[in-house]
C-alpha cells in the first residue's frame, strides 16, 4: 500500500474538507463555457500543485470526465522530481487518500511495461512525489472507485515519451481497455510574468498544432522550466496516436514571492 504523502499540504487531509473543496472547484468549472464544450476526453495535461495555487485550474480538466464509466483505467504520468529512482517507474501498489483505497491496475501495468523499452517497476520513486498523488482525489471525487497505474518519469527525453505513448496506446489496445491518460506537470517559472507568459505562449502554439517533436526541441532550446517536458510530449503523442485534439481549458500565474517570479499552470483537454 502506498500511503499518502502530501495530505495535509498539498490538499486537506480531512475527507470532508476535501470533499467540500473538490465539489466547490469542480462546481465552479462547470459554469465555465469552454469547460462546458468538452465532450470524450480521452487524454488531458493537468496541474500539480496544491489545491490553493492550482485547483481550479486541475477542476476545469476533471469537471468534463463526470458521468466516465466505472471500467476506465486511469493511466497517470507524473514527473520524478526527485531523480533519484529509474528513469520510468510503473508502480504496482494500491494507493490510499482520505477518499479511501485507489486500486491499482496491475493486469494494465504489466501490459505498459511489456510494451515499453524503457519502464521497470519500483516504488521507491513514488514514495514522496506528489505528480500522480495529487490527481489521484480529484479522479475518486469525480469519477468515483476506478483503477489506475501510476508512472513517474525520471528522464525527460523525446525518446522516453514516444516510448511511453507508444506503450501505453499498444497495451491499451491488446487488453481492450477503456483508459484515460492523465499528463501531470506544471508550466514554466518565470523571473517575470512577462517571461513566463512568453515561455508557455510558445510551448502552447506548439501543443495546438499538435507538434510533440517541436514541443521538446523548444523546451530544450529555450531552456524551459516546465517540470515534466515528457509528460507533456508523452500525452500529446497518445492524444495524437488515437485522433485527439487539444483544447486549453485555463491557465493562472501565481507569484513566488522571488521578486517579480511566478509560476504558471495550465490544463489542456484532449478530446474528439
Amino acid at each position: 500500500m502506498r500511503y499518502s504523502a502530501v495530505s495535509g499540504t498539498y490538499y486537506p487531509s480531512d475527507k470532508t474538507e476535501l470533499k467540500a473543496e473538490l465539489d466547490r472547484l469542480l462546481a465552479e468549472a462547470e459554469a465555465d463555457e469552454t469547460v462546458k464544450s468538452i465532450k470524450g476526453i480521452g487524454a488531458a495535461v493537468i496541474p500539480h500543485g496544491q489545491l490553493s495555487e492550482c485547483g481550479d485550474v486541475m477542476a476545469a480538466a476533471y469537471a468534463p470526465m463526470k458521468g466516465m464509466q466505472l471500467f476506465t483505467t486511469f493511466v497517470i504520468l507524473g514527473t520524478d522530481h526527485f531523480g533519484k529512482s529509474k528513469p520510468v517507474a510503473i508502480s504496482r501498489e494500491d494507493w490510499r487518500t482520505p477518499f479511501g483505497v485507489v486500486r491499482n491496475d496491475r493486469e494494465f501495468g504489466d501490459a505498459i511495461k511489456r510494451e515499453s523499452t524503457f519502464a521497470e517497476f519500483d516504488e521507491k520513486a513514488h514514495n514522496f512525489e506528489p505528480a500522480c498523488e495529487v490527481q489521484l482525489p480529484f479522479i475518486q471525487n469525480t469519477i468515483g472507485d476506478v483503477s489506475c497505474v501510476e508512472i513517474s518519469i525520471a528522464s525527460h527525453t523525446y525518446d522516453v515519451a514516444a516510448d511511453m505513448a507508444n506503450a501505453i496506446g499498444k497495451a491499451a489496445e491488446s487488453a481492450g481497455r477503456d483508459i484515460i491518460l492523465i499528463g501531470s506537470t506544471d508550466f514554466s517559472e518565470g523571473e517575470t510574468q512577462e517571461s513566463a507568459d512568453n515561455e508557455d505562449n510558445e510551448v502552447l502554439g506548439l501543443v495546438k498544432k499538435m507538434d510533440a517533436r517541436e514541443v521538446m526541441d523548444t523546451i530544450e532550446g529555450i531552456g524551459s522550466s516546465i517540470c515534466g517536458p515528457a509528460v507533456l510530449v508523452a500525452t500529446m503523442l497518445y492524444a495524437d496516436r488515437i485522433g485527439l485534439h487539444p483544447i486549453v481549458l485555463k491557465r493562472r500565474k501565481l507569484a513566488t514571492g522571488r521578486k517579480e517570479g511566478v509560476k504558471s499552470f495550465v490544463s489542456i483537454a484532449f478530446s474528439k
